[in-house]
């Protein structure tokens, strides 16, 4: 799929006209957290796709979530080669040209886990890297990144304990059945795959009691 999309590209023999932006929304997370990194994208005109590798150092992008402005009303999702510490996202004619236009656009989620040795207080540059934007005519955006970061906070996570109360229980088990099905970024999504499923239920009945 990666090498079908960059064709798309090659193939364009479009001078760049206008700038785009691609920005990394800085974040904070527990050693041993998992944490949606939200990656924005401005532009001035309609977005026909995108392509840019995520580089997270050593940290590994667990996941991909599809949830920004412009892959709404619609079930078609990008490209992704996530789990992986250097993680490839392409996403190209994703809806009709009518439906989208310039602006500040959330575009997708990367949701990042935090080693569990991960030194407190520390921070972990985020940066896109081999980045590339068109419109809906393939004319190439020259690209500006600008960067983010994870902060690593003092405290340890427990992801199973989705209520915060320090205990896994019947109200975290509540809130899991309670959020089942898509829903990327809440808290009952404890393995950071967009969705609440069997394996956030098999994660937090593992982990029954202190936390």
């Amino acid at each position: 799929m990666r090498n079908a999309a960059l064709s798309i590209f090659a193939l364009s023999a479009m001078a760049s006209a206008e700038t785009a932006t691609l920005r990394v929304i800085s974040n904070a997370a527990a050693p041993g957290g998992l944490v949606p990194v939200e990656l924005q994208l401005s532009t001035p005109d309609i977005v026909g796709g995108f392509e840019f590798v995520v580089d997270a150092g050593d940290w590994v992008v667990e996941s991909v979530s599809y949830d920004g402005v412009i892959f709404e009303n619609t079930t078609w999702e990008g490209f992704d080669a996530s789990p992986g510490a250097q993680c490839w996202v392409s996403a190209f004619c994703v809806l009709p040209q009518d439906q989208i236009f310039g602006g500040d656009l959330p575009i997708i989620h990367v949701n990042v886990r935090v080693p569990a040795d991960a030194e407190p207080l520390s921070t972990q540059p985020i940066t896109l890297v081999n980045e590339m934007v068109t419109d809906y005519a393939f004319t190439f955006f020259d690209v500006t990144v600008e960067s983010g970061e994870l902060a690593v906070t003092s405290d340890t996570i427990c992801n199973e304990d989705v209520d915060g109360d320090g205990q896994v229980g019947f109200l975290d088990l509540i809130a899991v059945l309670t959020d089942w099905g898509s829903c990327p970024g809440c808290s009952a999504d404890t393995d950071g795959n967009g969705s609440v499923d069997n394996g956030d239920l098999i994660r937090v009945l593992a982990s029954w009691g202190g936390c």
